[in-house]
């Protein structure tokens, strides 16, 4: 399992550099599960109302925000010291670090690298995702280990399903009282932080969807990812907006690094994966719900994105409810 992380490289040495910034973290002391308040609400019984908290010392948390249409998300920045990758569950407009705002994809993991200003532009319910907070020293040098130098990890990239096995692996863990356990999450914390390294610097060089916060793009951005689902959404932005199909396409291209038909196309997917794990309809029914002519066409679009057929997706989500 050591060599999925690097070529060549043995977990041992791996958990040692755990192990010595673990011994440093709590020779100074504090509460992991304080910091983990501190980085997601700073009530720490809202923190339980809102969140599945999954703490470990003073290194490292996974929350998985609960959804439910009772539950709001309030519009925030923040900043910390910790890394922090944000996996969604369900899409999440809206995102936002620094200058930029991102469409929050299932199936994609959004890293906050340490100091810098994020959070959530709109008010928003009814919406789910895994939050992870690395400590920055520890991941620092599980970067530098893996790749030699300090990255700036702010691009999405791709979650892979071995990353969501240690998640789950990991949240299992942390429900239990054992002896040996610390050895256990140790081994499976480091998996996660070389898994998360591995997709981050695989993020070819510009490939970003951000959008610089001015107003009008905005407008258009939320324009275009709440009526996805509409045949000719494109060409009525463009109306709406009094720009030429040609302009448009220019402009948003520079913005999110991606033609504004593949900007919808991965909007409808996303519906469409929300629609998979969280109701009963029928593919058929779903690729009609989310814009796709036919179904050939969404099946087409759905393994190109996702590498998996709709069938077998649906198939996952529904065996884990």
């Amino acid at each position: 399992m050591a060599k999925n992380i690097k070529s060549g490289k043995k977990l041992k040495y791996n958990i040692t550099i755990f192990n010595d910034i673990m011994n440093i973290k709590m020779n100074v002391g504090g509460d992991r599960l304080e910091i983990t308040k501190n980085t997601h609400t700073p009530d720490m019984l809202e923190l339980y109302k809102r969140f599945e908290v999954y703490p470990y010392k003073n290194l490292f948390s996974i929350v998985v925000l609960k959804k439910s249409p009772d539950i709001n998300m309030k519009s925030f920045t923040h900043t910390h010291d910790d890394y922090e990758f944000i996996l969604p569950i369900t899409p999440i407009p809206g995102l936002t670090n620094e200058d930029a705002i991102y469409f929050g994809e299932p199936g994609y993991a959004y890293p906050v690298s340490s100091g810098r200003r994020h959070g959530l532009k709109y008010e928003l319910n009814d919406v789910s995702h895994h939050d992870i907070c690395i400590n920055k020293d520890l991941f620092e040098k599980y970067v530098k280990e893996y790749s030699g130098k300090v990255v700036d990890f702010n691009s999405e990239f791709p979650a892979s399903i071995i990353l969501y096995d240690y998640i789950d692996k990991y949240k299992r863990l942390a429900l239990q009282d054992y002896q040996g356990k610390d050895i256990e999450m140790n081994a499976i914390i480091t998996l996660i932080c070389f898994e998360l390294i591995k997709g981050g610097l695989n993020v070819p060089e510009g490939r970003t969807e951000s959008l610089s916060e001015k107003d009008e793009w905005t407008q258009i951005s939320d324009y275009l990812t709440a009526n996805c689902v509409e045949p000719s959404i494109i060409e009525e932005t463009c109306d709406r907006y009094g720009m030429s199909h040609t302009s448009f396409t220019k402009k948003f291209s520079k913005i999110f690094k991606v033609p504004p038909y593949q900007y919808v196309l991965r909007a409808r997917i996303s519906k469409a994966k929300m629609l998979m794990e969280f109701s009963d309809e029928t593919i058929t029914s779903i690729a009609k719900k989310c814009g796709f002519a036919s179904l050939s066409r969404f099946s087409t679009v759905f393994k190109q994105r996702c590498g998996i057929t709709a069938d077998e997706y649906l198939k996952q989500k529904r065996k884990m409810r």
